[in-house]
């Protein structure tokens, strides 16, 4: 039974939705509003990877069931380099998150290898939160997000279906 279809759609929805409000947080000009935003973010991109992980599972059951052949492998690559690309972002907002928590300073600051770690962590974070690099990494993400969709509907209706798909499909595979 495949269940894939169940869980693929979530991811889809929460990160289109980081995406657009990461297009739209530079054009907000109310303090207050912006900083509900900004925790929106956070939760909507944190919760959109961590449902990648049991979509990708079950994709990956999914592909053992069918045989398409080369359009279930690029779909299966796009997958992931999608996933990287919102990992990458969601680790960079899990930050300020897991600082929030009591005691967390505490329990970092105890071991000199998880002090380091948490180091390296607080300078990758810097880097992917320059706007510029937060938004571009955004819209990679969508851009290989929409790819993922059209070949998944070119594995289920066929690479004819609509124009977009068609297009991908005639790009990729």
């Amino acid at each position: 039974m495949n269940i894939h279809p169940l869980f693929v759609h979530f991811p889809i929805a929460l990160l289109s939705i980081y995406v657009f409000l990461e297009l739209v947080t530079p054009f907000i000009k109310n303090v207050k509003y912006k900083t509900g935003v900004e925790h929106t973010k956070s939760i909507f991109i944190i919760f959109g990877a961590i449902s990648l992980v049991p979509t990708l599972v079950a994709g990956d059951i999914a592909a053992g069931l069918i045989n398409a052949g080369n359009i279930v492998e690029t779909h299966e690559m796009f997958a992931q380099l999608t996933a990287v690309v919102f990992y990458i972002l969601a680790f960079a907002y899990l930050l300020p998150v897991v600082d929030s928590v009591p005691y967390v300073k505490i329990i970092f600051g105890k071991y000199k290898w998880l002090t380091n770690l948490v180091a390296f962590w607080r300078k990758f974070t810097t880097i992917v939160m320059y706007p510029v690099i937060k938004i571009s990494l955004a819209i990679l993400g969508f851009i290989l997000l929409l790819i993922t969709g059209a070949l998944g509907a070119g594995i289920v209706y066929g690479p004819n279906f609509d124009p977009f798909i068609s297009l991908i499909y005639k790009m990729f595979i």
